[in-house]
């Protein structure tokens, strides 16, 4: 079997240019892309096979798939199979895919045929970075060979300055180009922050999600980020099932994964936030703001804000201080803060410096941008609504889950949506079809599971009032287990937490 389905991918060159602070101008030449492939194999073995080892194998056209010899392997990787069955490979391979076959073999059988879907991504662009470094300034230059007259291509050339302990000191951003039938040539400059130790110069195709800034995780070790509103914040995590016991500490569902999963769990809640701004904290979407100055010195200017998707923003407002996700935060290369303040936004700079004009809907980089994207996450978003009006196919919705999916940055990524727990399977029935039908084991339908049946409560200690069990009826969250209308208490979030980390066991992601 071979791969037959070949996507364009222009390359994106993150290379390190120079390291120290010596005031000698240099020219490192940071070097060419290979022309590499970037394979994709995925497939379902059955359940049945759980845990077993599966090959995968690259064989020349000509060997024999029973007896094939050493120089005949192109390529191979063990991997196991999921407990729902499914197997995935993702690697580089740098031959020529029209010259090789694909082999699956599991407990010596050829399961060739359990493959659902085999790509490979071409790299059809050689790009070639030269950082230049003098006294104060730094300049990268960008070469593109076109080799195959791909039009329209877009791109950015970025400059990324950090200091000794890998901290961003500072980011310039060129302007937005298009690469030229055959070669094109880019520059940009930027003036050195002081402190800088080393430079990165890259280069993107994709502006929406540009700022890949975050080394890569050994898979098996990665953190785990929740993206959420007041549900992930865990307001009223602070009550007992009775309503009137302290529970300290205040239980949230990320303590909880934290607690069985023996990960670093990141809370990224924020009460109030709709489902776009909190994308936009997350990176999936930008927050644009408009035209204004940045002044020399460190004086507020106002802002006016919007997401990316057209859709209103509003950060900050149960966060004053940003720290879930939003400051310190960047314009153009401008480190500063965000605020709020009598319901008007306002940045201002951490340092004096030249005085900035900046274009309408530029964005904002968020430090969720910058240091949660390597990370598993659970989303969990959308009771606040900012996912516009329709509710026939919950377009708005899903648009936001892809784009937070795609912002995330390693190959396999890695991630779940919590479904929505407030009304019942008539108001909620319908999007948790779509949800279900579009992402598969990675949607938890947790309304139905908190719905689903008594033993879960019987489990805690808790007898269902007649009241609860009418509300269960109507597929709607039992009263027991919340602190009002939308809010859990303490139990109700600690179910939360167990049923996503034995969720995210059972697909996969988390290893008992």
């Amino acid at each position: 079997m071979k791969s037959k389905n070949i996507f364009i991918l222009l390359l994106l060159a993150l290379l390190c240019a120079f390291h120290g602070a010596s005031a000698i101008a240099g020219d490192i030449d940071a070097g060419h892309s290979p022309v590499t492939k970037r394979m994709s194999v995925r497939g379902d073995a059955g359940a049945y096979n759980a845990g077993e080892n599966i090959t995968l194998l690259l064989l020349t056209d000509e060997a024999d798939e029973k007896n094939y010899t050493y120089d005949q392997i192109g390529y191979v990787e063990q991997g196991k199979v999921s407990q729902d069955g499914t197997y995935n490979f993702s690697f580089k391979f740098s031959g020529d895919t029209d010259k090789y076959k694909l082999l699956m073999n599991l407990a010596g059988k050829n399961v060739t045929d359990t493959v659902k879907k085999a790509t490979a991504k071409s790299d059809l662009f050689d790009v070639k970075l030269t950082v230049n470094k003098y006294t104060d300034t730094a300049e990268a230059v960008a070469e593109i060979e076109n080799r195959y007259g791909i039009e329209a291509e877009s791109y950015r050339l970025i400059l990324v300055f950090y200091d000794g302990n890998q901290k961003m000191l500072g980011i310039k951003i060129g302007e937005a180009g298009t690469v030229l039938s055959d070669i094109t040539t880019d520059r940009i400059d930027s003036d050195i922050p002081a402190g800088t130790e080393s430079v990165k110069a890259m280069l993107w195709d994709d502006t929406e999600s540009m700022i890949p800034l975050c080394t890569g995780t050994e898979r098996g070790k990665q953190a785990i980020v929740c993206w959420g509103d007041s549900l992930t914040a865990g307001t009223g995590g602070n009550i007992g099932i009775d309503g009137v016991t302290s529970v300290i500490p205040a239980v949230t569902y990320p303590r909880v994964l934290a607690e069985l999963s023996g990960r670093e769990v990141i809370n990224m809640g924020v009460g109030g936030e709709t489902a776009t701004t909190i994308a936009a904290r997350q990176g999936g979407l930008n927050m644009l703001v408009s035209a204004c100055t940045i002044p020399a010195d460190r004086v507020p200017v106002k802002v006016e804000l919007i997401g990316s998707n057209g859709t209103e923003v509003a950060p900050l407002k149960q966060d004053g201080t940003g720290k879930s996700g939003v400051n310190p935060c960047y314009i153009n290369d401008i480190e500063g803060k965000l605020t709020l303040e009598n319901n008007e936004y306002y940045f201002t700079r951490t340092t004096a410096g030249k005085a900035y004009s900046v274009p309408d809907r530029a964005p904002i980089v968020t430090q969720g941008m910058l240091t949660q994207r390597d990370k598993i996450a659970v989303i969990f978003i959308g009771t606040n609504g900012g996912f516009g009006n329709d509710w026939t196919n919950f377009t708005g919705l899903t648009d936001i889950y892809d784009s937070m999916i795609n912002f995330l940055d390693y190959e396999q990524k890695e991630y779940v949506i919590v479904g929505l727990t407030t009304q019942g399977t008539a108001e909620r029935g319908k999007m948790e079809q779509i949800l279900s039908e579009r992402y598969g084991n990675r949607f938890i339908n947790m309304r139905e599971y908190l719905t689903s049946s008594e033993s879960i409560y019987e489990e805690k200690g808790i007898t269902l009032s007649d009241d609860d069990r009418a509300l269960m009826a109507a597929g709607k969250v039992p009263a027991c287990i919340r602190i009002d209308g939308v809010h859990f208490n303490s139990v109700g979030y600690r179910m939360l937490g167990e049923k996503i980390y034995s969720h995210m066991t059972e697909i996969g992601i988390l290893k008992q």
